[in-house]
């Protein structure tokens, strides 16, 4: 491996133990990489998405989905996994990567299918917004996204930093997350916890719980 923190040690890759590369991001802007960031600091370019997925299936990665991840986790003895899998997952709520048809055209063409992490009380399933020219509700775009196969995950219900709660305060509060996406009319069984902060509580809070 030539990546930190395992750089220099030799890592095994075979059926029984599959390398998994997960890709994080937030927004996507239609642009050559020269060009970006244009509207959102936190955004990948189209050109930058056509890259990147391109070197991994020259590189033998092969895209999986969360709902496919899963199965294997819960399965492992009886569903295999390419030896080189890659997934991906996109912060805040970003739902016009996939509704927006610009943005979804590398996905599309490399038929990666990531995880959206919802920030459920940002919207109501009666909300409308926008897009391509287009009047859409959050629950036809909810609709349309997980027909597509991208899979929704919790991103908490106010991108509430969790690292900060004891053990006892945080089962009720991963509670409401979970009942909050489903008043977005979706199922939610994974958790991306803000800013990525974490520790030993947590981890052990959530897997105490349906995340």
């Amino acid at each position: 491996s030539v990546a930190y923190p395992n750089s220099g040690k030799v890592q095994l890759i075979s059926n029984h133990n599959p390398r998994i590369v997960v890709f994080e991001g937030h927004g996507v802007d239609v642009c050559m990489d020269d060009d970006a960031p244009i509207t959102d600091e936190m955004a990948v370019s189209t050109d930058r998405l056509r890259v990147v997925f391109q070197t991994m299936r020259e590189r033998g990665y092969v895209p999986i989905t969360w709902q496919e991840y899963i199965e294997w986790k819960l399965s492992a003895d009886i569903i295999p996994m390419p030896k080189r899998c890659m997934l991906m997952t996109f912060y805040d709520y970003r739902y016009e990567n996939y509704m927006n048809y610009d943005k979804r055209k590398p996905f599309e063409l490399f038929n990666v299918k990531p995880g959206l992490a919802v920030i459920s009380d940002q919207e109501a399933l009666t909300d409308t917004v926008q897009i391509d020219g287009r009047t859409f509700t959050i629950k036809e775009i909810w609709e349309a996204i997980v027909r597509a196969g991208w899979y929704p995950c919790s991103h908490t219900k106010n991108h509430r930093i969790l690292n900060k709660y004891s053990s006892a305060e945080l089962q009720p509060l991963l509670k409401d997350y979970a009942l909050s996406c489903n008043q977005l009319g979706i199922y939610s069984d994974i958790l991306v916890y803000p800013t990525g902060a974490t520790g030993g509580g947590l981890i052990n809070a959530i897997r105490q719980s349906a995340f």
